[in-house]
């Protein structure tokens, strides 16, 4: 386990990686770093030095300035060098400023937690990562496709990738690791020990935290002076005296009352003052007609049933020679036009419609190694996507190979 502080903002803590594979131990100057970043390989423990540091060599001696792509490159390369180096090294990331960019395989996992809140940073069996165009590949010892992600930290982030450990981390459980520790290294060392002890396979943890802040400014020290008193200003300028113009206005109000009163009679004066004062401090409520309320026609939602259950092949199973049994179940009997609408493709790519049928299987007959996903969703009318019935079944995934 390691303990990296990168040259940005963003601290770096490793458990289960060779130290070879961390930027904080490559020999590159200030200039390089700060046009490359620092290039972190997600290599576990007993990944071929040789290999390392071929791809560190390619990385920074590349002329590309797109540093995904940069990256994605120099890791095919190695990958068709050296067959099986995609499950000891499934990805890596460069740290550039604030800004983190992630390449690799779908061994590769990713999510980063602020404030309470978790988000999957990179994920290929969820299209969390776009696809790389790479140039045509001499071997393709990987035949899936290596996708390329890129985030931009804000103060309180914390990056969480691991290679492996699929079946173990979830949004949850990267939640409840971050917001128990609040150092990288902690938090390096917490998720390692969680992977080792539900996954037999080589495992490790890289952790890109960035710095917080402080939301209350430093106060000095030393108590506040005393406030001087301050001396009110004298003009000179000698206080208004005799009678005031407001006294003399209510006087003049007062005998126009008296005379009106005396000239019209007192009944009258005193029952108009009355409306005049009930209409200024009492006024009667004047209604105002409002427009009936009319309907809003709303279209009714139909509530989709519930989703078939893969049966065979199980997710990640992996296969050889002949044809392939597609199997499921669900819940209740098809009735009416209803009818499975099997789809499959190759992964990183998009299902497509296979079959459809109103058994609980097909046979599908591979033409191509390499990895797939399918899934079964229930529709009617008859034809594929007419109208769906259920939720799409939860993407399985298997490895054929022809011998």
């Amino acid at each position: 386990m390691t303990s990296l502080a990168a040259f940005s903002r963003v601290h770096t803590a490793a458990a289960g990686l060779e130290p070879q594979s961390l930027g904080e131990n490559l020999d590159i100057t200030p200039a390089l770093m700060h046009r490359k970043g620092l290039l972190h390989l997600l290599a576990v423990e007993g990944t071929p030095k040789e290999a390392l540091a071929r791809i560190q060599a390619a990385y920074y001696t590349s002329p590309v300035f797109d540093l995904g792509r940069c990256l994605a490159e120099a890791l095919a390369d190695a990958y068709d060098a050296e067959h099986g180096l995609h499950a000891m090294l499934p990805g890596a990331l460069v740290v550039l400023g604030m800004d983190v960019y992630l390449v690799g395989t779908p061994g590769m996992l990713a999510w980063i937690t602020r404030y309470e809140g978790v988000q999957r940073a990179f994920d290929t069996y969820r299209r969390i990562g776009l696809p790389v165009r790479l140039p045509d590949r001499l071997s393709r010892t990987i035949d899936w496709e290596i996708a390329a992600g890129h985030w931009r930290l804000t103060a309180g982030d914390t990056l969480l990738a691991v290679a492996g450990g699929r079946e173990v981390l979830d949004d949850a459980r990267a939640l409840r690791l971050a917001m128990r520790h609040s150092e990288a290294q902690h938090l390096a060392q917490a998720a390692m020990e969680l992977l080792q002890r539900h996954s037999s396979d080589p495992v490790g943890v890289l952790v890109c935290l960035t710095g917080g802040f402080s939301p209350v400014p430093s106060m000095p020290l030393d108590p506040p002076a005393a406030p001087q008193r301050v001396k009110p200003i004298d003009d000179g300028i000698n206080r208004r005296r005799g009678i005031s113009p407001i006294w003399v206005a209510l006087l003049i109000a007062a005998l126009a009352v008296v005379a009106t009163m005396q000239a019209a009679g007192r009944e009258s004066v005193i029952g108009a003052l009355s409306e005049y004062i009930e209409l200024a401090f009492a006024p009667h409520p004047t209604p105002t007609p409002s427009p009936e309320p009319t309907a809003t026609p709303g279209v009714a939602q139909p509530s989709l049933a519930a989703a078939p259950r893969l049966l065979a092949p199980s997710s990640g199973e992996r296969l050889a020679g002949g044809q392939v049994r597609l199997a499921w179940d669900w819940h209740r009997p098809l009735t009416g036009d209803e009818l499975f609408d099997v789809r499959l493709a190759r992964a990183g790519q998009t299902t497509t419609t296979l079959e459809l049928t109103d058994g609980n299987e097909v046979i599908y007959s591979p033409t191509r190694t390499g990895w797939y996903e399918w899934t079964v969703v229930v529709v009617g009318g008859g034809d594929a996507g007419a109208r769906q019935v259920s939720d799409l079944a939860m993407v399985g995934s298997f490895y054929w190979s022809a011998d």
